[in-house]
């Protein structure tokens, strides 16, 4: 199912886990994973994360720009770039070899990648863009060579999440406890 893999990707995910490669979204660009590698290695320094660096240099309009080039739809494009930041911004917790989900829902980049909105009081988050995030750190991981540990596993955030409703204050509370 969903679109071929451009095959540099398809490569990179092999050589990285040549057991069960991990599987990139669909919806999102094949070449956002090597902006990511490229981005994360040569931006940063200086007192910046890679995302706050992307943002100085004025990235966004760029690599929206090439995205729609690619044949994304704006809309497409400008969630890619998201999650992209978003990506960059976990960086430097990706780097340090540990990854909790509680500490992933609590930047404001990665609530706005999530679509989180307020109905009736309650702070809900969309399912497919939660899958989405999920899976782009799963694969990123992967390409790090599985030297990341998210806690917990992607199945069980998955699981958790759908079992408190995609309410997200019921997803952090059941984290907490």
């Amino acid at each position: 199912g969903g679109p071929e893999r451009h095959p540099l990707l398809a490569r990179l995910l092999e050589s990285s886990a040549p057991a069960a490669p991990p599987e990139w979204p669909a919806e999102q660009p094949d070449s956002l994973p090597f902006v990511w590698l490229l981005l994360t290695s040569a931006l940063g320094s200086g007192g910046q994360t890679p995302g706050e660096a992307a943002e100085s240099l004025r990235l966004e309009s760029v690599l929206i720009k090439v995205w729609q080039e690619a044949g994304l739809e704006r809309e497409g494009a400008s969630r890619a770039w998201l999650l992209l930041k978003t990506l960059l911004d976990l960086s430097g917790r990706m780097a340090e070899g540990h990854l909790r989900l509680a500490d992933l829902l609590g930047p404001k980049e990665v609530r706005r990648y999530l679509n989180v909105h307020t109905y009736k009081d309650l702070r809900y988050f969309r399912k497919e863009d939660f899958v989405s995030l999920l899976t782009a750190i799963d694969c990123l991981t992967g390409l790090l060579g599985g030297s990341v540990v998210f806690e917990p596993s992607p199945a069980s955030c998955l699981r958790g999440a759908e079992k408190a409703g995609y309410r997200l204050d019921d997803l952090l509370e059941m984290l907490d406890a």
